[in-house]
């Protein structure tokens, strides 16, 4: 038993244990982004607007002038069924709870239509000068009939999504909105 509860302790100490602070999502909560493509900048505002149903498990759709996204905690970590303008179906992962690589495999719903697509999260922890500062950095990379779709996330534990950018094109090479935390929850 003393074996179980050391594992767990250790577990969260490496952030490998589920831990919603890095996104923390309730009804309600909201978050300023500047929101910027090309030349164009604006600040914007995501919103948890409802409790949904994502993949069979408690999650929430946040709204913003970027769109939609439906996002849960599992215990495998944070997963989105929708993100970007793409439907994903199994809900496919933004952050893990375990250490290394993570592979998906589903189907991509974009633009009214639908493609098998192979994917695979990437992680990484970000050094900060102020260690009392927690940061990772996340790659979610989709690939379906020779087209690349990479969605960078930077979390800070406590605030959730710092960052975010989504790059398509067969080398993910077409930069498209990214999101620059201003302020919130």
């Amino acid at each position: 038993m003393r074996a179980l509860a050391a594992l767990a302790v250790l577990a969260a100490g490496c952030g490998l244990a589920q831990d919603t602070s890095w996104m923390p999502l309730q009804t309600g909560a909201a978050w300023t982004y500047e929101m910027s493509s090309g030349f164009l900048q604006e600040v914007v505002e995501l919103k948890v607007a409802d409790r949904i149903s994502v993949g069979g498990h408690a999650g929430w759709r946040l709204e913003g002038p970027a769109g939609t996204s439906d996002l849960a905690w599992t215990p495998g970590g944070l997963v989105a069924s929708r993100l970007a303008g793409l439907k994903l179906n199994p809900p496919a992962p933004l952050l893990s709870s375990s250490a290394g690589p993570r592979g998906w495999s589903g189907v991509v719903a974009h633009q009214g239509k639908t493609f098998e697509a192979e994917g695979e999260l990437t992680e990484a922890v970000l050094e900060n000068k102020d260690k009392s500062v927690r940061r990772r950095k996340t790659t979610l990379t989709l690939k379906w009939e020779g087209k690349t779709h990479r969605v960078e996330t930077e979390f800070q534990w406590g605030l959730g999504i710092l960052r975010q950018e989504h790059r398509l094109g067969a080398e993910a090479a077409i930069p498209t909105p990214a999101l620059k935390h201003i302020s919130g929850p």
